[in-house]
């Protein structure tokens, strides 16, 4: 083999290694180090909001304490309980609002059903970059069982008043401690110059809260008294007139 063709041969020899150098080792670092760099810029984004979220950390704190405050105001607004009782005093005021003028003859009262919670929620969030660019995002709650349950307790009233008696029960209504609602009213003028109509009322109530249950106070009803009705009790009675006659024999 003559000394050119040696030359040659190293000449090619090179010329595959320089080959060999940049497509399996440059050519694949190349590649690693474009991959890490596209990484480092979505971390360098992440770091951004991060830094963002951690200068606005004592205002979010200071957020949740008051949605925290809200919702607890929120669930202390709702009775934790709406019985029949309840619902029948609230309706027999009624017609004290106006003795002369307001009269309710029929009572139509539900049981009450909880009220389902929509967890549903649809929220748009629009960033602005050099370019303008907009996102909307559409995000599902879903809630913590907490065991706080809404409960809703429809009553329909039948009612005879005047004008004004009719405003004296929406103000009467209104001022129900108790959650309510006037779905709709009915009303239908008479000869005699009275409204009559139905009233649909909604009582709400909340259980699992740490709020109390008060029983009403019924006017004229002792609570905890032996005799409910107020009348002669035949077996005292009876056994004081035994233990009289008793002595008168002794």
């Amino acid at each position: 083999m003559s000394k050119k063709d040696i030359q040659l041969l190293l000449i090619v020899f090179g010329i595959l290694i320089a080959f060999s150098s940049w497509q399996f080792v440059y050519k694949a670092n190349e590649e690693k180090t474009n991959k890490i760099k596209t990484e480092n810029t979505g971390l360098q984004a992440t770091v951004h909001d991060l830094e963002v979220l951690d200068a606005k950390k004592d205002e979010f704190l200071s957020e949740i304490e008051k949605m925290k405050t809200e919702c607890v105001g929120i669930t202390n607004s709702f009775v934790s309980g709406i019985l029949a009782e309840d619902e029948i005093m609230y309706l027999y005021n009624m017609e004290l609002v106006d003795a002369n003028d307001v009269k309710v003859p029929t009572v139509s009262m539900g049981e009450a059903a909880e009220v389902p919670y929509i967890a549903a929620s649809t929220s748009t969030d629009t960033a602005a970059t050099n370019t303008t660019d907009t996102a909307t995002a559409t995000e599902t709650f879903q809630p913590v069982d907490e065991g706080i349950k809404l409960y809703n307790s429809e009553t329909t009233v039948s009612f005879t008043t005047t004008y004004n008696g009719l405003k004296n029960v929406v103000r009467y209504v209104y001022e129900i401690p108790a959650r309510k609602a006037i779905s709709s009213v009915s009303l239908a003028a008479s000869e005699d110059g009275y409204l009559s109509g139905t009233m649909n009322l909604n009582f709400y109530c909340m259980t699992g809260t740490d709020v109390p249950y008060s029983y009403i106070s019924i006017p004229g009803v002792p609570i905890g008294t032996d005799n409910i009705f107020g009348i002669m009790n035949g077996g005292q009675n009876n056994n004081a007139d035994a233990e009289q006659a008793a002595d008168d024999a002794e």
